[in-house]
């Protein structure tokens, strides 16, 4: 009786452990989600891995973004050690704080971008043209050295004429434009442009494209962060935090303020319009001060990519298994879960639009205390307010 019972028990523990295999929840996933949050992951994956800060012997930036697959219209995204880089960056809970376009011409490589310190060199306009090896390296002035963090490149997803992005771009070299430290994208008059870094870049591939949708607007998550700043100041939380806000707008004349519109250069690595290309760390990012903000970035980055690769998928309320082989910590899949549902009522194409997603995580975020526990911690650490460098940020 045992005998022909241990028999039938075995069958079934087999039978169960067939069907449980065949329903493996990597085999639930959508394949179109899969195929581009594994392209993306790849990019990312010194980032994502468990202990990505280690690496004894990297190479050099410039190495690392393996410039022969680099092509001109190409996004490079950098983010410095500087307070004001920093704080860029946080501003939008991203990674980066500033950007530009990348050009090659023969075999050499130039990145064009828009900041103020060009003004210095360029009678007052404030596009030029750097090599690429200078852009990405540490930058150097007497004993004051500003190192360079990361750097993300990213490349559209639809496809462009060359000549049509080279005259554009000319256009743009040969000026006049003037350093918008407003922050406006309506202040452009006809014989003279107001751009700042990332809307240099929005301004040329809107045009490029014939494309107005091409990114989203951060200043939900900017205009939440400003207001929980001044929370904190108000309560003396955080000192060090919001001393720190107050020297940027001392050094770059700018008022800590609600914004409409806003372009933060973080966009273009979360945008659906761009794919990620290449990344670059440098060695010895686990002795920088700024490491808990870079965590915090590390922390948001798989749920970032998670929700990109949902894009263009049909709407439906239950995606565990997507979240599951994203490797999303509990806290996180909760916030998307309440993202994803909200999606699923409001949504009225029946598709996802991974950048209203995005955006609605990073808000979960901008009022986050551990968001700002972060912050504070890594800007203690620093002895003074650093500059950003005569690159910019």
């Amino acid at each position: 009786m045992f005998k022909g019972y241990s028999l039938r028990a075995a069958v079934l523990v087999l039978a169960l452990g067939f069907l449980f295999s065949c329903s493996n929840r990597s085999d639930r996933v959508h394949p179109s989600f899969k195929g581009t949050f594994d392209r993306e992951r790849s990019v990312y994956r010194s980032l994502l891995e468990n202990n990505p800060f280690s690496a004894p012997h990297q190479p050099s930036l410039y190495a690392q973004l393996s410039a022969q697959n680099l092509r001109s219209g190409d996004v490079i995204l950098r983010l410095m050690a500087g307070a004001s880089s920093i704080l860029t960056a946080f501003s939008s809970l991203g990674g980066y704080s500033h950007v530009g376009v990348i050009v090659r011409l023969a075999d050499s490589l130039w990145v064009v971008d828009c900041q103020p310190h060009n003004a210095a060199v360029m009678g007052g306009h404030c596009v030029k043209r750097h090599n690429l090896s200078d852009w990405v390296e540490d930058f150097r002035l007497k004993d004051d050295v500003t190192p360079v963090l990361s750097v993300m490149v990213m490349r559209s997803q639809e496809s462009f004429s060359e000549t049509d992005f080279m005259a554009r771009l000319d256009s743009l070299l040969q000026g006049p434009v003037h350093f918008d430290s407003r922050f406006a994208l309506n202040n452009d008059g006809p014989e003279q442009k107001n751009l700042y870094c990332s809307e240099f870049v929005y301004v040329l591939f809107k045009d490029l494209l014939q494309r107005e949708d091409l990114i989203f607007y951060s200043d939900p998550i900017t205009n939440k962060l400003i207001k929980h700043v001044l929370v904190l100041e108000a309560e003396n939380r955080y000192p060090e935090f919001c001393r720190m806000l107050h020297v940027i707008e001392e050094r770059f004349q700018v008022k800590i303020r609600g914004v409409e519109n806003l372009i933060a250069p973080s966009v273009f690595e979360s945008a659906s319009a761009f794919q990620p290309l290449c990344f670059a760390w440098p060695a010895d990012l686990a002795s920088s001060s700024y490491l808990p903000l870079v965590k915090m970035y590390a922390h948001l980055q798989r749920a970032v990519l998670m929700l990109r690769a949902l894009h263009g998928l049909p709407v439906r309320g239950d995606v565990e298994a997507e979240m599951d082989y994203a490797e999303l910590p509990s806290g996180q899949k909760k916030k998307i879960r309440n993202i994803i549902a909200a999606e699923a009522r409001q949504n009225p194409s029946g598709f996802f639009e991974s950048n209203r997603l995005v955006v609605a995580l990073l808000s979960e975020y901008a009022g986050a205390e551990e968001t700002f526990a972060m912050a504070g911690k890594a800007i203690t650490k620093m002895e003074r307010p650093q500059g950003h460098g005569r690159n910019g940020p």
